[in-house]
């Protein structure tokens, strides 16, 4: 009996040895569960850490970035004279927005509106390349009007022949490229302000002669050459090798100043070679290393002449990268405007004659994007001649003046193409 007891004695120790055993590890594979729980929480807070470390780090580096360039465009650019919207005769918003609404009495309130955040939205640089001498004031040889619109991801890039006939203060009517070498660029802005009811204070100016240097730094640009270009750079004493032929083609510096110049066919086709040259340039530089930036970034700055300061730089500079633009172009006079052209007198020779109202007209549909009629316009057929006068020996031995009266050169509408578009990739 007693022998029983004990064997179930023995069998009760033993189970509950076995279910302590079983708690054990039960208890031991918790507390392995609880140590991979926590090191699984460790390694996730660790990854924070570091990502967190590396995310701090990448803020100071662009922190640090935004500071050098702040700095590099601070150092470099050249303040040009700010002249005040009266100073320069530029237009109020208000006002441009009345001469639109004026020039299509049927808008709707709601088409108003649209051309009031239109305008507002808009900001109208002027951009001059001045061939100038040391020393001297020079003429301004390209006239853009660079239109910056956010709102709509766009840029436009107007150019204005050179050769326009404009009412110039106080030198009556002259070639618009005079107005920089009478007033330098207060009266150019002043001139382009009235001439085509804009409403620009802000400029910038450079010598394209020397854009050479950065053209070459940066490789070179691409643009489309044809047969006439060609002869134009392969022709002119260049010291760079011949281009090969028509076609797409990579300038160096020295041969793209050349064809920016050409104008053998019109100055309207230079004004849009000039634009190609430029965008070129923008789409160049933006294949360039980071490691060559800080370097082309100095080069450009140091020729320009602006009145923009270097918040307003890097703030459009940060747009231009981060929400590529679409570049539109248009140049004036247009097809539209019904142009003439030829030489008017002695005093203006050649010259561009058209309606100027007609022009600000155009030129606010494709800045603004409103759908201002343009109707009504008869191309100029002008009445003066020109008069030459040479000295003649008669039979007698004696000097007489002879003069010859010539008809002034024959009306011909340019043939120029409406507006192109680039989008930047």
């Amino acid at each position: 009996m007693d022998e029983m007891e004990n064997k179930e004695v023995v069998h009760q120790a033993d189970g509950e040895t076995a279910e302590a055993a079983d708690l054990l590890i039960v208890s031991d594979e918790l507390a392995v569960g609880k140590k991979k729980k926590k090191k699984r929480r460790e390694w996730w807070v660790i990854l924070l850490i570091v990502l967190a470390v590396l995310l701090l780090l990448g803020l100071l580096f662009l922190q640090c970035a935004w500071w050098w360039l702040h700095r590099t465009i601070d150092q470099n650019i050249k303040k040009a004279p700010e002249y005040s919207e009266s100073e320069v005769a530029a237009k109020d918003e208000e006002d441009i927005v009345q001469d639109i609404v004026e020039a299509a009495p049927s808008m709707k309130p709601e088409e108003i509106d649209k051309v009031e955040q239109a305008v507002s939205n808009v900001h109208n640089i002027a951009l001059f390349g001045v061939d100038q001498e040391s020393g001297s004031v020079g003429r301004s040889d390209t006239m853009i009007i660079l239109s910056v619109n956010r709102d709509t991801g766009k840029i436009k890039m107007t150019s204005l022949a050179r050769d326009s006939l404009v009412p110039i203060e106080g030198h009556g009517e002259e070639k618009l490229t005079h107005s920089w070498a009478y007033g330098h660029a207060k009266l150019a802005l002043k001139t382009i302000n009235q001439a085509y009811g804009m409403n620009i204070t802000d400029y910038v100016y450079v010598n394209f002669e020397q854009f050479v240097e950065v053209i070459d730094y940066i490789g070179g640009v691409e643009v489309h050459v044809n047969q006439l270009e060609l002869e134009a750079i392969n022709y002119t004493g260049v010291e760079s090798d011949k281009l090969p032929g028509t076609g797409k083609q990579r300038l160096d510096g020295r041969q793209a100043l050349v064809y920016a110049r050409c104008r053998k066919d019109s100055d309207t086709n230079r004004n849009a070679r000039q634009r190609e040259v430029l965008i070129a340039m923008y789409e160049q530089v933006r294949k360039q290393p980071i490691s060559k930036l800080p370097d082309t970034l100095k080069k450009v700055l140091r020729l320009c002449h602006t009145t923009l300061g270097a918040d307003e730089i890097m703030d459009l500079a940060k747009w231009a990268i981060l929400n590529p633009p679409v570049i539109e172009s248009l140049r004036l006079p247009n097809a539209q405007l019904k142009p003439w052209s030829g030489i008017l007198d002695r005093q203006h020779g050649w010259v561009y004659v058209y309606d100027l109202d007609a022009a600000k007209k155009v030129l606010y549909n494709f800045i603004y994007e409103v759908d201002v009629k343009v109707s009504g316009v008869t191309q100029y057929v002008p009445a003066t001649t020109t008069t030459a006068t040479t000295t003649a020996t008669t039979a007698s031995g004696e000097s007489a003046a002879a003069t010859t009266t010539t008809p002034a050169t024959s009306p011909s509408t340019a043939t120029v193409p409406e507006t192109t578009t680039t989008a930047i990739p």
